[in-house]
């Protein structure tokens, strides 16, 4: 069941609920509008969980048994207080939905920190999370390559389907998932000495579709998972690290040279951010005036303009979500919207078109915690996830055994930049494809302090 549930987790194919189908020609892709897209691994985990949770109630088991199980319940507890706030006072079944969009991926740390009870278990898991991530790196290629051609394959963003089948958040998530499980294997591969010829090619096949598909978030969980790993195994692997970097600093070179969408797009903010610096350094006006718009003096907030690029238009775009979610926040601490969408008339005029079933996108997780269930909620969040990292932490510095050392570098170096980078532009932890495996990942932490002495009961 554990090989099942970890092909899923990486594996980019979603059910459609509601509205049109994701099996259709290509270029229906962009009509899609309506329903929910669910990745299959929300389904087979959701499942899973249920069934584990019944079978140990059955034998009598502990609920809690592991140091980060009693900041999970407590998330779960403090969700649902905010969720019943919500439904009474915005009376909006909508608010369901997002609760369960946000506790449902607590199901995979469950099924993880109980059912992978050793160091070989869970490599083995992981290995099975890399081949099912390279198999699906391998068809978009594949796809993008038959469409093109060998010459125009990389004249865009990869595509976003693969046959007819329509793979959904190929811009965000998928990217991300395929950067994090990149980080993961490269990692895994350095500890185990298995970093070879077949295996390298398969991580650089995996590297070049994360930086093909459009994202700017995947290049920098990248760049900052790289320098994770490197501390993380520079004092036990000092001989087999410079294969790893180079390894990837080749990818990004071969990105870089064949104009990938989101090497430019990185190296644009970044030009900008240093045109910033350096024009606060000197005191002076930017340069440029006519591509940045004036914000309101009132709001603070930056209104639309047709003189923005699309990468200008975005960033400003989630810099206004993020003044607009921020005050929304301090204003409803407690609670924040119950889960419920938000009516424009609480946010800003500006988002007056938001659809009034949908919540509004913070473009960051923790302000989207806080905006969903207030402030308890993520500091609950933050709870946990510290315990976590603290326990991968130790496990990786003290822990028994070599593998179990391993197990914990590899943890951090996922974890880390999905937490510090990730987060920080997108809501890695409450969208379905990329939830289900992160919090999968923390439930492995999490028994990680329990491997190789805690009995073999799950």
């Amino acid at each position: 069941m554990i090989v099942v549930l970890a092909v899923s987790l990486a594996s980019p194919v979603f059910v459609r609920i509601g509205g049109p189908t994701l099996v259709w020609l290509p270029d229906a892709a962009a009509h899609r509008a309506g329903g929910f897209d669910l990745p299959i691994s929300a389904f087979l985990v959701t499942v899973a969980a249920l069934w584990l949770m019944a079978a140990r109630s059955q034998q009598r088991l502990p609920r809690l048994r592991l140091r980060t199980d009693r900041p999970a319940a407590a998330f779960a507890a403090v969700a649902s207080l905010a969720l019943c706030v919500g439904l009474f006072t915005r009376h909006d079944l909508n608010a369901g939905l997002y609760f369960a969009q946000t506790v449902g991926p607590l199901g995979a740390y469950y099924v993880a920190s109980r059912l992978v009870r050793s160091e070989r278990q869970g490599f083995r898991v992981l290995a099975t999370i890399t081949v099912a991530a390279v198999v699906s790196a391998a068809l978009i290629f594949g796809q993008s390559l038959v469409s093109r051609g060998p010459f125009d394959v990389f004249g865009a963003s990869l595509e976003d389907h693969v046959g007819p089948l329509n793979i959904y958040q190929a811009n965000d998530y998928v990217p991300f998932t395929f950067a994090i499980v990149y980080l993961m294997a490269l990692c895994c591969a350095i500890v185990r000495n298995q970093l070879n010829a077949t295996f390298a090619m398969a991580l650089f096949v995996l590297l070049v579709v994360a930086l093909g598909l459009y994202a700017r978030g995947p290049v920098l969980v990248l760049m900052m998972g790289l320098g994770v790993l490197v501390v993380a195994t520079w004092r036990d692997h000092q001989s087999r690290v410079p294969s790893a970097i180079a390894l990837t600093v080749a990818g990004f070179a071969l990105a870089t040279v064949l104009g990938f969408d989101s090497m430019e797009r990185v190296s644009l903010v970044g030009a900008r951010l240093g045109e910033s610096a350096w024009h606060a350094v000197v005191r002076s006006q930017p340069a440029s005036p006519t591509t940045a718009p004036t914000p309101n003096p009132s709001t603070g907030i930056v209104p639309p303009t047709q003189q923005l690029t699309p990468d200008q238009s975005s960033n400003e775009t989630r810099l206004t979500a993020l003044a607009i979610s921020t005050s929304f926040v301090l204003r409803n601490p407690l609670f924040g919207s119950g889960f419920a969408p938000i009516p424009w008339q609480e946010l800003s005029p500006i988002v007056r078109a938001l659809a009034p079933t949908r919540l509004y996108p913070t473009h960051n997780q923790y302000l989207d915690l806080a905006l969903r269930g207030g402030i308890p909620l993520l500091l609950v969040f933050l709870w946990l996830v510290v315990a976590v990292v603290g326990a991968a932490s130790r496990v990786m510095r003290f822990g028994e055994t070599a593998g179990a050392r391993s197990l914990g570098a590899v943890m951090l170096t996922v974890l880390v930049p999905a937490l510090i980078v990730g987060n920080m532009y997108q809501n890695n932890f409450t969208q379905p494809f990329s939830a289900f495996l992160l919090w999968f990942l923390l439930g492995m932490s999490a028994g990680l302090s329990q491997i190789g002495t805690r009995g073999s009961t799950p």
